[in-house]
């Protein structure tokens, strides 16, 4: 099976939009009816930091493992290549087709985040009602994921798509370290707001969180984070192999060669272990002492309408974060898997559909950046009621008055031009969400 490289760059690349738009260009204008599908032999071999691998061959030690087999042939020293020995059977050819709907989704996942998130951020920021810790963290998990949907999806994609490194050399330990640190910050922070969700539920008379404190935890937890990935940033860099399709020339590959395999095989293990499972059983066991305290309400209690109002928004505010947890750890967990199962079985790189299974879990991953600010809307209130006063659908409803009698705990929303009317109910609501929280 020959192996298709498509030879057309990305140089001067900034975003995910010129990227995509120019590989569909490209795509469509260089295949030819003759020519081979692409076929992806090569593929990022950590799950926390995936950027194109130079596949490992059989005389290169040094290399990581990747998650795909040796591509053709020793692409190290100045050795030639044979493609007629080196072609790897059986792997499916992924058609242009396919391309260009991967190139849409990713830059749909992108695009999403970028936007969902920045509206979070512009709430938490403008609105003095939604400074409060929660929301703190909240805007701090809206960061961790406008870094992965501006650094990492956008050009990591290309980078693994056209087994080339198409960008300034300096974005190659720029990327991966930048996907490391946001994923670190993302963890962290899940477990900061379950830890601080956990005392407010369980000791309500204690001293809550102050500002000043989770601002400092929030910083606490970037250095931290910034820490951890320094071998990331230090390993990967951009070196020259031969070309597969021809031994007069070189392309630039971004791979973790300069470090030894066993290094970087512990240190992947050592992330997946941090950022996954030691977190996620914290956070479980947190949330599920939550349930069973906020279930074992005493009937007494709970006659008293102002005490089940700010439980019942406890409750809001949980469920909401539970949901939070739970898509991180869905939307990771495949990769997760894969980069572990691929280590102790190297066989399963051998599956035909393999580049087909490394892409749909390497998205799903991706994508959990894009998710939050639809729970956010859905359903937190607070986050609800700011949406609606803040961002307008369409110019119509800066210039006509709308009502809107949905009354979701009370809640009224009025339109009047472009000035959002604070209602007692509404200002009544936002209130006991405050003392719930």
């Amino acid at each position: 099976m020959d192996i298709t490289r498509y030879k057309f760059g990305i140089t001067n690349s900034s975003s995910l939009v010129s990227a995509s738009s120019y590989l569909i260009k490209s795509i469509l204008t260089n295949v030819s009816p003759s020519a081979s599908p692409l076929s992806l032999t090569s593929l990022p071999s950590s799950p926390l930091s995936s950027i194109v691998v130079l596949p490992p061959s059989s005389s290169s030690s040094t290399s990581p493992p990747s998650p795909l087999p040796p591509s053709e042939a020793s692409l190290s020293g100045d050795e030639s290549i044979d493609n007629s020995e080196a072609s790897s059977e059986g792997i499916y050819q992924i058609p242009p087709l396919m391309i260009v709907f991967l190139t849409s989704i990713y830059l749909l996942v992108s695009l999403c985040a970028v936007i969902g998130n920045s509206m979070v951020l512009w709430i938490v920021i403008k609105s003095k009602r939604m400074r409060n810790v929660t929301n703190f963290f909240i805007a701090n998990l809206a960061v961790a994921d406008l870094v992965i949907a501006s650094l990492a999806v956008p050009f990591q994609f290309p980078a693994a798509l056209l087994q080339r490194w198409v960008l300034p050399h300096f974005m190659c330990s720029l990327c991966p370290t930048a996907q490391v640190v946001s994923v670190n910050v993302s963890i962290f922070t899940l477990v900061a707001i379950s830890l601080d969700r956990h005392q407010a539920v369980t000791r309500p008379l204690a001293t809550r969180m102050y500002k000043k404190s989770a601002l400092f935890i929030i910083a606490f937890i970037w250095l931290i984070s910034l820490l951890l990935a320094t071998p990331t940033f230090v390993a990967w860099e951009v070196r020259y192999v031969w070309s597969t399709e021809s031994s007069n020339y070189t392309e630039p590959f971004c791979d973790t060669s300069s470090v030894s395999s066993d290094f970087w095989r512990h240190y992947n293990h050592f992330l997946v272990a941090l950022q996954y499972f030691i977190p996620l059983f914290v956070i479980s066991f947190a949330y599920i002492h939550m349930a069973v305290i906020l279930s074992e309400v005493d009937a007494t209690t709970a006659k008293r309408n102002d005490y089940m109002r700010a439980l019942q928004n406890k409750r809001r505010v949980i469920k909401m974060l539970f949901i939070v947890v739970a898509l991180f750890a869905i939307c990771w967990l495949p990769f997760q898997l894969y980069n572990i199962l691929q280590e102790i079985y190297p066989s399963i790189n051998e599956y035909k559909y393999i580049n087909v299974i490394w892409f749909s879990c390497h998205w799903l991953s991706m994508s959990n950046s894009c998710y939050n600010p639809f729970i956010y809307a859905i359903y937190g209130e607070r986050f609800k009621a700011e949406f609606v006063a803040r961002f307008r659908i369409c110019r119509v409803l800066r210039k006509c008055m709308v009502t809107d009698d949905k009354s979701t705990n009370g809640l009224t929303y009025s339109f009047t031009g472009r000035k959002f009317a604070d209602t007692s109910l509404y200002k009544k609501s936002i209130g006991s969400s405050a003392a719930a929280e």
